[in-house]
Formats: structure tokens, sequence, C-alpha cells
């Protein structure tokens, strides 16, 4: 298994990080109702974020799942704000399958998430898809699967003004 991030790490190079907390509004309200459904669990379970209370949200948020305990991780959902910002849709690739060294630290960031089973809230200029004037603001939210395992991700990525 790769390297895991710290707070203080530099993610792959890039001038991503790390962040507290969210301030944008979109990744403050998804981080919300993440919480509300977390009750005495540490994550809530994926059917507790149903489509009906992301609705003004999803286009904006990704979805990654978590393939062999986090040795790989696969982009299962991208919104159309998302895909429409960065130009492409990485719906069904996985993080092995990218040959782009500028967007190779991504995959440490899903793992980083994975192994502290927690949020994790980055800033992250569109760089690597040739758009490093947009800064975005990202949380990164653990789900689990009915049986209570870790199985994927829910993201929120929106463009900071």
């Amino acid at each position: 298994m790769g390297k895991a991030l710290n707070k203080n790490d530099v993610f792959g190079g890039t001038s991503a990080r790390q962040v507290d907390a969210p301030t944008a509004p979109l990744t403050k309200q998804l981080f919300s109702l993440w919480q509300s459904k977390c009750g005495a669990d540490d994550m809530p379970l994926r059917h507790e974020m149903d489509a009906a209370s992301l609705q003004s949200m999803m286009p904006y948020i990704y979805i990654v799942d978590i393939l062999d305990d986090g040795a790989d991780f696969c982009m299962r959902f991208m919104g159309s704000a998302i895909v429409q910002s960065i130009g492409r849709d990485y719906t069904g690739v996985k993080a092995s399958e990218n040959k782009d060294a500028e967007s190779n630290w991504r995959a440490l960031v899903y793992r980083s998430v994975y192994e502290a089973r927690k949020p994790m809230f980055t800033r992250v200029p569109l760089s690597d898809f040739e758009r490093s004037h947009v800064m975005t603001e990202c949380a990164l939210l653990p789900l689990a699967n009915r049986h209570g395992d870790f199985s994927m991700i829910m993201c929120c990525a929106t463009p900071l003004q």
C-alpha cells in the first residue's frame, strides 16, 4: 500500500493543501449532512446519503469506490459541474489506470482518507487540468456499505470565489 499523507504534506508536489474544515457553502452543507447521518457510528451508510437531500449538490459531487482494501480506487460517479470544469469524465476509471503523473497525487489523498477513516478537506488548484487559476475546496467523506464496511468516499469539489 502507498504512503498516506499527513496534514503538512504537499500532495505529490502540487500546491494542493489539507485544511482543517470546509469554508465554502457547498462543502459545509455536505459535511453537515454527513455529520447528521453519522449517529453513534464513525461514518454513515451510503444509503443514508439519499439523492433527495443531495439534489442541489449533485453537480459538484463525485464518488470514489475503494477497491482491494485501499490498494486502488475507482471513480463511481462524477457530477456534471466537475466534468465541465476539468473537461473530462473519469467515471469508471481506476486510479491505477491514470498515467498522468500530475494527477497521481489524488490516489494518495483517497488512501489517506481510507486509512484515517475520517473526513478530509483540501484546497486544490486544477493545475493538472491546465486550469491553475481555478482553486477548489474539496470535502472527502467516508461512507459504509450496508454491512458497515468502509466502501466509498463521497466528495464535493466546489470552486472558490
